[in-house]
């Protein structure tokens, strides 16, 4: 069977972009109280006509002191969010040679800041 990659010219690439914590019995019915890690998760779309494309941008280390300070903190103590700079969206696209110029597009699912946070380290792209 062909891969659709080899179909359509399109590739897909699914990266991790931080995580935060929260206790597992918060968000699974029946869960343990224990603290689990939940990934922050992105995509990576390079489209043969449309160039690159990012599904979500992940966290980025701006969030820190973007929720410093009330209300914002509320988030950030619920949900504690750990990214390295290694983690970001940008660090791991120049780990593969695109740098965020190349980011033609950003398709944002919803408004979460484990799938926002970046958009301002790719200020070329369109949503």
């Amino acid at each position: 069977m062909q891969k659709s990659e080899e179909k359509t010219g399109v590739k897909l690439r699914i990266l991790e972009g931080g995580y935060c914590t929260h206790k597992e019995k918060m968000v699974i019915r029946g869960g343990r109280n224990e603290t689990v890690k939940f990934p922050s998760m992105f995509g990576l779309i390079i489209h043969p006509k449309h160039g690159v494309i990012l599904y979500d941008t992940g966290y980025t280390k701006r969030f820190y002191k973007e929720t410093a300070a009330f209300p914002f903190s509320v988030y950030a103590k619920m949900t504690p969010v750990y990214v390295e700079e290694k983690d970001t969206a940008v660090a791991k696209l120049q780990s593969i040679g695109i740098k965020p110029e190349d980011v033609k597009y950003i398709i944002i699912s919803h408004f979460h800041a484990d799938h926002i946070a970046a958009l301002k380290d790719f200020p070329n792209c369109k949503y």
